[in-house]
């Protein structure tokens, strides 16, 4: 298996509150989009 490795992130963008946000677990099946993600 692959692994993704994070030392450090940095946000540097104002937040803003949103209530439309939904947190979803970890689901091991969208690993790969996951780490596309991260990647780009």
């Amino acid at each position: 298996m692959k692994e993704i490795i994070v030392y450090e992130m940095i946000f540097d963008k104002t937040l803003e509150y949103r209530n439309d946000i939904i947190c979803v677990p970890f689901l091991k099946r969208c690993w790969n989009e996951y780490m596309k993600i991260y990647n780009e």
